[in-house]
């Protein structure tokens, strides 16, 4: 029996432990629920929502899947997509989600200080920065920075191409 979505979110779990976003926007209902969950929101340019990797998302799991708000349920990235469209087969979106994994893990090893992949991406932009890690001056980082992001776009972004 091949996995549904469900499975390859729970595989993933990109979009909740940093990887792909910054922070989560909810619903102004759900406040509460968060706030007793306890995650601590924060305001997003007048919105209500919470930072990246999300609290609730520990040892690759979702703690409260079941209870995630809205915006979490409807998101969908591109990865998800073409696997529900059939475009990939389970192993292939597997593989593909091992893969950023594995480029994630390297960057990591090099930075450790970092946490997310968009906190690293952070870093980057602020190269400049006295405070900036000497790894930034390694152009090995920089190319797997690089092969990383391009990685994350074709086969997660909503507007990526999905190939290689």
């Amino acid at each position: 029996m091949t996995p549904d979505g469900m499975a390859l979110c729970l595989a993933c779990g990109f979009c909740c432990d940093g990887m792909l976003h910054t922070h989560t926007i909810t619903q102004p209902d759900e406040g509460g629920r968060m706030a007793g969950l306890g995650v601590s929101l924060v305001d997003f340019r007048g919105k209500t929502g919470f930072r990246q990797p999300c609290p609730l998302h520990q040892a690759g799991n979702c703690t409260a899947y079941a209870a995630r708000p809205a915006t979490c349920r409807a998101y969908e990235c591109g990865l998800y997509k073409w696997f529900m469209a059939g475009a990939l087969s389970w192993p292939e979106a597997l593989a593909i989600v091992e893969s950023a994994r594995a480029l994630r893990a390297s960057l990591l090893q090099k930075l450790p200080e970092q946490r997310s992949f968009r906190g690293l991406l952070n870093v980057l932009m602020d190269a400049d920065d006295a405070a900036a890690p000497a790894a930034l001056d390694d152009a090995v980082v920089l190319t797997e920075i690089l092969a990383l992001a391009v990685h994350l776009h074709r086969h997660f972004d909503e507007n990526g191409t999905g190939s290689d």
